[in-house]
Parts: C-alpha cells; sequence; structure tokens
C-alpha cells in the first residue's frame, strides 16, 4: 500500500473540517513514515509525488481558511465599530 493513501484520507478530512491540530499530527507521522520509508530505499517517486501533492492541496486549504477567518474577524470588527459610535449617540442624545 502506497504511504500517502494511510494518510490522505485523515490529513484531507482533518484539513476539510478545519481541524488543523489534528492535521499537523498527523502530517508528523506521515512525515516519520516517509523518512524511514526513504531511508530503507523503498519510497517510490510516485509515493513522492502524492506526498508532495497532498502538501500542496493541505497549503492551499489552510490559506483558504485562514483568508476566510481574516475576512470574518474584519467583518465582526466594522460591527463592533458601528455598534460603539449607535451606542455613544444614543447615550450622548439620553
Amino acid at each position: 500500500m502506497p504511504v500517502p493513501s494511510q494518510f490522505e484520507s485523515s490529513i484531507r478530512r482533518a484539513v476539510s473540517s478545519g481541524e488543523f491540530g489534528a492535521a499537523l499530527r498527523l502530517w508528523h507521522e506521515f512525515s516519520q513514515t516517509i523518512q524511514q520509508r526513504a531511508s530503507l530505499g523503498e519510497l517510490t517517486l510516485p509515493e513522492l509525488a502524492a506526498a508532495r501533492e497532498l502538501c500542496a492541496w493541505t497549503a492551499l486549504t489552510a490559506q483558504c481558511a485562514r483568508a476566510h477567518s481574516q475576512r470574518r474577524l474584519g467583518e465582526l470588527k466594522a460591527s463592533n465599530r458601528a455598534a460603539q459610535v449607535y451606542s455613544q449617540i444614543a447615550t450622548a442624545r439620553g
């Protein structure tokens, strides 16, 4: 069984659901497995290519999640500022 197939679905599931701590732990296990297989001369080029693709997908998906979170945080900050201004106006009219 190729190395990536042992970890790929679990890593993709963790990243997709925003469980980045779990994904990091899985990546750590995966990297240890790759290192062991490479040191034994058992790692194939297709396995390495699949690992590279998974790494690229993980990075892109995490960047998208980060951008979405940053946008949402900006919206919340703007909403909070507006609420503070409205509160100050209401207090001044009070």
